[in-house]
C-alpha cells in the first residue's frame, strides 16, 4: 500500500504597490537626461518590486539603491508616499489602496506584490 501526497497549487493573492519618488540630480544633468534616468528608475524599481517572491519584502534601502544604481547623476532618492492594498490583476486595477509608514513592509506566505507605470509616480528635481 502507498500513501501519495496531494498537492494543491494556488494562485497568490496580489498586493498592488503605489510609491512617489523624489529623485535629485545632479546639477549637469539636463532635462533631456532627467527624463530618460526617471524612466529608467522606474523601470528599475517595478523590476525590483515584481520580483520578490511570495511572501517577500519591500526593503526600503534596496529600493532607494536601485534607483541610484540607475545612473551616477542620480545624485539622492526619497521617498515620499507608499500605498499598498489589492491588486486585480484580470482588470489592471488597483484597489483599497492605502497609506503605510515608508519602511520595510512584509506580506503573508500566500501573496505577491505588484506594481506597473501608473504605480510609480517620479518627481524630477
Amino acid at each position: 500500500m502507498c500513501i501519495r501526497d496531494r498537492g494543491v497549487a494556488e494562485r497568490p493573492i496580489y498586493k498592488g504597490v503605489m510609491m512617489s519618488i523624489n529623485i535629485v540630480f545632479s546639477s549637469d544633468t539636463d532635462v533631456y537626461m532627467r527624463d530618460t534616468i526617471a524612466d529608467n528608475v522606474r523601470s528599475s524599481i517595478i523590476t525590483y518590486i515584481n520580483s520578490l517572491p511570495m511572501g517577500g519584502t519591500i526593503v526600503i534601502s534596496n529600493i532607494i539603491q536601485t534607483a541610484k544604481n540607475v545612473s551616477e547623476n542620480v545624485y539622492d532618492v526619497n521617498i515620499s508616499a507608499l500605498k499598498i492594498g489589492d491588486f486585480d490583476h484580470i482588470n489592471d486595477r488597483y484597489l483599497n489602496m492605502r497609506s503605510v509608514f515608508i519602511a520595510n513592509q512584509t506580506i503573508r506566505w500566500n501573496e505577491k506584490y505588484y506594481t506597473s507605470a501608473r504605480g510609480i509616480a517620479i518627481c524630477n528635481a
